[in-house]
């Protein structure tokens, strides 16, 4: 009993020196990437906070007592803020950026959420299409919203645009495969007389005959899409009546995912996805 109080004692102190100089040792590596960190860190936040300002004079947060002063857009935004990006574990080098979405943008926006992420991902498109329809000129925005899982109950408040218009969601949120498969027939019909109304061989983008225009011809077709590739047919996800025939054409879409993918080996999905 003896020797095991020893040998305990003993472990006790060698494990309590070693912890000191760790800690010594750890206190030194503060101090010295303080000593070279800090000043990069002051140079960058000055250039972090300017970006900010921009940013917010551009697409501000939704917190930013701007929006009470709120009132109808004239001009077409260049990005749409998804939110925040934190970068940093010690709160003396944390940086926090606003996360940009180009718009109209040239590529669709993917979100791969599942359990306690999913709830998040889709408050963020429902965030993004708010902010679409806040930041646009009136009668430049249109829905085309698919949400065959949730049952439309994800687009449930964008409804009531239909009490003024039904052409802003596109008659209702799309849940039938058929249904979705000939609205995106629509749309690409839409995009192709687009395409040979305005674009013909002059125009790169609605965006280059809009600027030579001095006005936005067309409204902006903005597709939503929950549950990805629920519901989604062959048809639907690939040929002439599928999301590639158009996403040539972006500019004319602006595409959001929220995809739901339980089984990674999914044929379907995989192919879909292979699109992007």
């Amino acid at each position: 009993q003896e020797t095991y109080q020893q040998q305990l004692a003993a472990a006790q102190g060698e494990y309590q020196r070693q912890l000191a100089a760790a800690q010594g040792r750890y206190q030194h590596y503060l101090l010295d990437i303080a000593g070279t960190v800090s000043p990069q860190m002051a140079r960058h936040r000055s250039v972090f906070a300017d970006f900010c300002s921009q940013t917010n004079a551009l697409s501000p947060a939704w917190t930013d007592p701007s929006w009470h002063g709120w009132g109808p857009a004239t001009t077409v935004p260049v990005v749409l803020r998804l939110g925040e990006l934190v970068a940093g574990i010690h709160e003396n080098y944390r940086f926090s950026l606003p996360a940009l979405f180009p718009f109209p943008g040239r590529q669709p926006l993917l979100l791969r959420a599942s359990g306690l992420g999913k709830p998040i991902a889709i408050q963020t498109i429902q965030s993004l299409m708010l902010r679409a329809l806040a930041v646009l000129p009136p009668t430049k925005l249109r829905f085309l919203l698919i949400d065959p899982v949730g049952l439309s109950q994800n687009v449930a408040s964008f409804m009531h645009l239909a009490d003024y218009e039904e052409a802003l969601v596109t008659g209702k949120a799309w849940t039938e495969p058929q249904h979705i498969e000939q609205r995106l027939a629509d749309l690409t019909e839409h995009t192709e007389n687009v395409i040979q109304k305005y674009l013909r061989n002059q125009y790169p983008t609605i965006e280059d005959y809009n600027t030579q225009a001095g006005e936005v011809a067309e409204p902006y077709r903005l597709l939503a899409v929950f549950d990805f590739p629920a519901n989604f047919t062959a048809g639907s996800s690939s040929g002439s009546t599928g999301l590639p025939a158009f996403l040539d054409h972006a500019v004319v879409l602006w595409a959001i995912y929220q995809c739901r993918l339980k089984d990674r080996d999914d044929k379907q999905a995989a192919h879909a996805l292979a699109h992007y």
